[in-house]
């Protein structure tokens, strides 16, 4: 499985501009306040933000739908409602940490009316205190990458690091960017080009929690300083789906810091108005459908291609924010745990296996892990995390007797029943008749089992709709409801989207099945696979049978594990 990931640039020094003050907001009111000068409009009854979440909507974005060297008492892992992240730095650190994410989670929830109204699993975040342990999560990343978000079959995670400057907390910054791809993927029902994943994420970014209050679209001084000093990317660029910017080292660094300050600013400036977020969102239908870029912008916006610099610097002259009322999240609702000695040797290594790093940085992982193998006997975390090390990335055999092992011990535990069950789900895939039939009804078990221990896992459940495979009715209710549930918590995973489709389509259900198909018709990334999705769906409409429909994605298809 390949992992889509995104990255967030930092600056490694401090920049001369400031963060603009953030104000209180009266109760039933939202403070707008101008970018550097600072002017003040209040805006009375409208706490509810609904200009912006009117833009928002208007996109799509709805709810319908080797380790540096640290003590290990450093180590904590705290859990709220809806995060859960484990940090390399302080605990009264990695606490308030979760609070701002809790407030900005509520923020994003009331700028997409009713988002957070359905269950969803716990968003995992790993807070790194030193910017050398970036390196660890891609070894090719460069030094400015201070924050990176996976989403890949084998679930999502976020990662940050970096030097907070000034009065805008950078690692908060970086988090709530993290956030907001998650966010991003969770609720959007189209494909985005490369500038306004990284430019919403940004804008999102600089939110600002204060006690009682949180504050958007914030003046960023990284992006403002870029912006002042540096020569524009021509926006000809910019715009092309095909452009885009990945945290390799060997990026130029000053071309990626512009991309995502011109990002930004033309994110912001789009989604500041709902006239504009309609013109956005038809630019975006017309690309994914395959028209050129800069006609359907100038089509959709009426702002020619070589005047949208100066329409943005004008626009950059008078920015507005919002800050709003918003209750703070008690410190007493988040329980954190000190990770046991021991476990910085291993603990971001093994949580990197389920990011879809490369086969041979898979296996630099297993070897990194496994070296600890003496030392760490006695830790029961560290024994399942070896495991799951071979079942990915090593041998299946010595994955299947440890984990035997660990299950008699732990039965009921969900992510021992899960791993046991892509065992032997692995082992069908390489077995034939009557072994191979006989070992998916011992995967089916596992995931049932783990499926009654936490029932929003989008992996287990995705692997348990496809463990009913050797059943003659397949696909029955059972299968068609946890390929549902898969594609909905995971909308973005391209296997849960094909699988979901692929069932459904085999019951008939077409209009459904093409449905969860279709936004990966409109994807700029991936060229070649959009065509055989819009092929797909093209067969769809024209009636042809499932087989049919399913040849023109046969290569596509995903792979066994």
């Amino acid at each position: 499985m390949a992992a889509f990931a995104t990255v967030f640039y930092v600056f490694r020094q401090e920049p001369t501009c400031f963060r603009i003050p953030t104000r209180k907001a009266a109760i039933a009111a939202v403070v707008l306040t101008t970018g550097t000068n600072c002017k003040n409009v209040t805006i009375n009854g409208d706490p509810s933000m609904t200009v912006l979440g009117t833009c928002l909507r208007v996109l799509g974005l709805s709810a319908c739908l080797g380790v540096s060297a640290h003590a290990a008492e450093d180590w904590v892992r705290a859990e709220s409602e809806h995060f859960v992240v484990t940090s390399s730095t302080t605990e009264a650190k990695t606490v308030s940490y979760v609070q701002k994410l809790e407030a900005f989670r509520t923020l994003t929830n009331m700028l997409l009316t009713g988002a957070g109204g359905t269950a969803q699993a716990k968003f995992q975040v790993y807070l790194l205190d030193d910017p050398a342990q970036m390196k660890v999560v891609r070894p090719n990343f460069s030094d400015n990458v201070g924050g990176v978000y996976f989403h890949c079959g084998e679930g999502s995670k976020a990662y940050a690091t970096a030097p907070g400057y000034s009065r805008q907390e950078q690692n908060l910054t970086t988090l709530f960017h993290e956030y907001a791809h998650h966010v991003t993927f969770q609720h959007a029902r189209t494909h985005y080009p490369a500038w306004f994943i990284e430019g919403f994420a940004e804008y999102l970014s600089t939110a600002y929690p204060a006690r009682g209050s949180i504050s958007i679209g914030e003046s960023s001084t990284m992006r403002s300083y870029t912006l002042g000093t540096e020569n524009w990317i021509g926006f000809d660029k910019i715009l092309d789906p095909k452009f885009r910017i990945d945290g390799d080292k060997d990026a130029d660094t000053r071309t990626v810091w512009r991309f995502y300050a011109q990002s930004w600013l033309l994110a912001h400036y789009m989604l500041s108005d709902p006239a504009r977020s309609r013109a956005l969102y038809a630019y975006f239908t017309a690309v994914g459908g395959g028209a050129d870029p800069i006609a359907s912008w100038e089509s959709a916006t009426g702002i020619k291609i070589d005047m949208l610099k100066r329409v943005l610097q004008r626009y950059s002259e008078n920015m507005l924010f919002m800050n709003v009322p918003l209750a703070d999240y008690p410190e007493s609702s988040i329980r954190v745990t000190r990770l046991p000695k021991g476990s910085e040797q291993y603990v971001l290594k093994a949580s990197l296996l389920t990011t879809c790093p490369s086969w041979e940085y898979g296996k630099t992982l297993l070897a990194g892990i496994a070296a600890r193998k003496t030392a760490l006997a006695g830790d029961p975390q560290y024994r399942l995390d070896l495991a799951k090390a071979q079942l990915l990335f090593g041998e299946l055999g010595e994955a299947d007797t440890a984990l035997t092992e660990i299950h008699a011990a732990r039965p009921d535990d969900f992510e021992v029943n899960y791993l046991m069950g892509r065992v032997r789900f692995a082992q069908a895939e390489r077995a034939e008749g009557a072994a191979k039939s006989e070992r998916m009804d011992q995967a089916r078990g596992f995931f049932i089992s783990a499926y009654r221990a936490n029932k929003l896992d989008a992996p287990n459940l995705y692997y348990l709709a496809r463990s009913f495979s050797n059943k003659p009715n397949f696909p029955d209710a059972n299968v068609l409801n946890a390929a549902d549930t898969a594609h909905y918590l995971a909308p973005a995973v391209w296997e849960y989207a094909l699988f979901d489709f692929s069932v459904n389509l085999l019951d008939n259900r077409r209009d459904r099945a093409a449905a969860a198909l279709a936004p990966l018709g409109n994807n700029p990334h991936n060229p070649a696979q959009a065509a055989r999705v819009q092929k797909a769906l093209e067969a769809i409409k024209a009636g042809k049978d499932a087989s049919e429909v399913m040849k023109l994605l046969s290569t596509s298809t995903p792979a066994p594990p």
